[in-house]
């Protein structure tokens, strides 16, 4: 998993895209998330509850979560 934001600052900026792979199958799966996108299909209204869901989906006990630059990742993630 990787995201990508609009700053450096987790208390100030916000997730820009989520990009994600997963293992469903036996078939690998690869999905890109554009929350803070100006092309975005995703409602700035539906932002929260896309967050929610994938806040739920990482923290799965069986989720094995390897992470592009996870110190970074998790502190916006926990926000």
């Amino acid at each position: 998993m990787d995201i990508e934001t609009t700053g450096l600052d987790f208390k100030r900026d916000t997730i820009h895209t989520v990009a994600l792979s997963f293992r469903r199958a036996g078939n690998i799966h690869n999905i890109c998330i554009p929350l803070d996108h100006a092309h975005s299909p995703i409602l700035s209204s539906d932002r929260p509850r896309v967050l929610s869901f994938l806040k739920g989906v990482l923290s799965r006990p069986e989720a094995l979560l390897v992470y592009q630059n996870g110190s970074f990742d998790r502190k916006f993630l926990k926000r």
